[in-house]
């Protein structure tokens, strides 16, 4: 079916992955509200699916106002995606992340406490890393073993299992339904910030 904005689901295999024609949202988007800041997809169809970059978009499944906000995390942002699989589930090509620091604030490779992204949220008394994956072919179950603020480096982010770390156990970047964690949140005050200075 063709829609104004070309939304389609399944980019790049994955059924979730709900793309738009970033251009053609734009130029609409700048045509009709010059000073935006933002631009948000909303796609008619009730299967789950949503994405972030240059234009955010998101489908009018259950928890679609989770999805919107979950991606305007990438798009207003810059957040990178805390959950550690890309097609949601045990895949032995997604042990280890590859070598390069991510550019984004709330994931990283680093565990060293003195040049760790957020070092200034860890607690001298919090391990790193805090949490490690037993097995790196698949995603790590285990439950959180801190209190649920516990700042640290939680294994598996940014698409694998192993290699990658989180700031938070939980954080709407990795999961819809939970509050960003406290990375995030810094991230997203600064930002606004600037844009009301």
């Amino acid at each position: 079916m063709r829609t104004y904005f070309d939304a389609t689901f399944g980019t790049d295999g994955l059924l979730r992955l709900l793309t738009c024609n970033n251009t053609t949202a734009l130029t609409v988007v700048a045509d009709q509200v010059p000073e935006f800041s933002v631009c948000l997809v909303a796609v008619n169809s009730t299967t789950y699916g949503g994405s972030g970059g240059g234009v955010g978009t998101f489908s009018l499944a259950s928890g679609a106002v989770e999805i919107a906000i979950h991606e305007m995390g990438h798009v207003a942002f810059g957040l990178a995606d805390e959950y550690n699989y890309w097609a949601g589930g045990n895949e032995p090509d997604r042990a280890h992340h590859p070598p390069g620091e991510p550019s984004e604030s709330n994931v990283t490779l680093n565990t060293d406490r003195a040049t760790l992204k957020w070092c200034w949220a860890v607690s001298p008394l919090t391990p790193l890393p805090t949490t490690l994956n037993a097995n790196c072919k698949q995603e790590d179950s285990q439950p959180n073993p801190f209190p649920t603020a516990t700042i640290g480096c939680y294994e598996g982010a940014h698409y694998y299992h192993c290699g990658a770390y989180r700031p938070q156990y939980d954080c709407k970047m990795r999961a819809l339904n939970f509050p960003f964690c406290r990375i995030c949140e810094s991230v997203i005050e600064r930002k606004v910030l600037r844009l009301e200075g």
